[in-house]
Parts: structure tokens; sequence; C-alpha cells
């Protein structure tokens, strides 16, 4: 007499591949999020570098025209506005981590673990 767990692998191994298939997709998945999430990291990364290297570049620019002209906004508005941007990109590249990687898979391996006591019992 063979338990239920085996009968079912042995009369019906589709079941078993269509049960692996879900969990490849699920992994593709969530590879897939945690690839985009630290794409978008790195290309603040990026951007707050090239924002901080602008700023300087414009602020000492517009430091040296003010120092041959008079004031005009435009030499405090347009630093300023790469300083902002600059800012809120590092503040998506400082964005915490997850603490759990691959959450959705993890909680369908402890389901199926669960799943699996309550069959052998």
């Amino acid at each position: 007499m063979l338990h239920p767990i085996f009968s079912t692998l042995i009369n019906r191994p589709d079941l078993v591949a269509d049960h692996a298939a879900a969990y490849a997709e699920l992994l593709r998945h969530e590879a897939a999020d945690l690839s985009a999430r630290w794409r978008r990291r790195m290309v603040a990364w990026v951007a707050v570098a090239a924002g901080a290297l602008a700023f300087m570049i414009l602020g000492g620019v517009a430091l040296m025209l003010l120092a041959i002209h008079t004031f005009h906004w435009a030499f405090a508005v347009v630093p300023g506005l790469v300083l902002i941007l600059t800012f809120w990109a590092l503040s998506i590249a400082r964005s915490p981590a997850a603490l759990v990687n691959f959450p959705d898979l993890m909680t369908q391996v402890q389901s199926d673990i669960q799943a699996l006591r309550e069959a052998v019992r």
C-alpha cells in the first residue's frame, strides 16, 4: 500500500510537473521584480552623481556671472532646480531595500510544506 502522495506522484506526474512549472514562473516573476528594483536604484545613484556634478558646475558658473553682473533670479533658480532633482534622486537611491527577497515564493514554499505535513499525518 503506497502513501497517497507517492501514488499521486506515480499516477499523475503531470501534476508535479505543473506544480514545478508554477514554482519556476513565480521565481522568474519575483527575480524580475528584484532586478527592476536594483536597476531603479542604480539609475538613481547615477542621477545623484550627475546631478551633484551639474549642481557644482552650474553653481560655479552662477557665482562667476554674479561677480560680473547684478543679481538675477536665474542665478539661484537654475542650480536650485538641479539640487532639488538631485535630492529627489537621492531619496530614491537610498530607499530601503526589501527585507525579504522573494516574499511570494517563500509564502508558497511555507504553504506547501504545511500541506505536506498535514498530508503525511
